[in-house]
């Protein structure tokens, strides 16, 4: 059974955003941030131009009102454009990378969308979002970010103050376990997009794959040693993909 609850927030992106910050009130972002939308109409709507003064039919009726309201609660992309805007004043990092992180996709049909109890339409959207989305540059885009965020930093011990720097030793670790399958899937493909990591924008000197050092348990483990002039520094991770721009690995960059 599917069961539509988006009676007061039809697109619930405020809602996940806020239970992001308590649940993890240390993150000045989440890593990816992804809205999907269940299709818009781009055929024309033809509206009626008749003016009535009436209380049920006129430009200040009830009908009018609900118009409005439904208009402004019950649009998912203009809900997802306002949270954007916030975001995108509220950001510490400012508005110039939040669209590598906020992301918003929505599949065009030309024609009319098909009633939400239709099952048998199930199959046909299914295929139009294939065809559609496995072309688009934003999902592969999408993709990517999210492969890089597999990988996190990690201290090994307090930052060590000497010659005016804090020497920072740490390791950069896998979220997937080695014994698990989708490792080997995920070490196949980047090795497929030529990644690297980038520690504070530079490549890291290392031969062959991307994933080419483990700890003493057999796990990914690669040792990280970097200098700042403060602890309130920035520390930049990311890997870098061959033909693409850069994507910062999990909860990049942090202090």
């Amino acid at each position: 059974n599917f069961i539509d609850g988006g009676l007061s927030d039809n697109n619930p992106c405020m809602l996940a955003m806020q239970e992001q910050r308590k649940m993890a009130p240390e993150l000045r972002r989440p890593d990816q941030f992804v809205s999907i939308g269940t299709g818009i109409s781009t055929a024309t709507q033809v509206t009626s131009t008749t003016s009535n003064s009436s209380l049920l039919f006129g430009n200040n009726s009830l009908a009018q009102t609900f118009k409005h309201y439904w208009s402004e609660n019950f649009d998912g992309d203009k809900r997802f454009a306002s949270m954007r805007q916030m975001m995108a004043i509220t950001s510490a990092d400012g508005a110039c990378d939040i669209d590598h992180w906020l992301r918003r996709f929505n599949l065009p049909l030309a024609e009319e969308l098909p009633d939400l109890a239709d099952a048998n339409a199930m199959d046909t959207l299914a295929s139009a979002a294939w065809a559609y989305f496995t072309s688009n540059p934003a999902l592969h885009d999408l993709a990517r970010a999210i492969l890089a965020s597999n990988f996190y930093f990690e201290l090994r011990c307090m930052p060590m103050f000497e010659k005016g720097y804090y020497t920072c030793y740490g390791r950069i670790l896998c979220r997937i376990p080695v014994t698990k399958p989708s490792f080997q899937t995920l070490i196949g493909k980047l090795d497929t997009l030529g990644a690297r990591f980038l520690i504070q924008r530079r490549r890291t000197r290392q031969t062959g794959s991307v994933v080419s050092s483990f700890d003493q348990t057999g796990n990914f483990s690669k040792p990280v040693c970097l200098r700042v002039r403060s602890l309130e520094d920035h520390l930049d991770m990311r890997i870098g993909f061959l033909g693409t721009r850069d994507y910062h690995i999990g909860a990049s960059p942090l202090s």
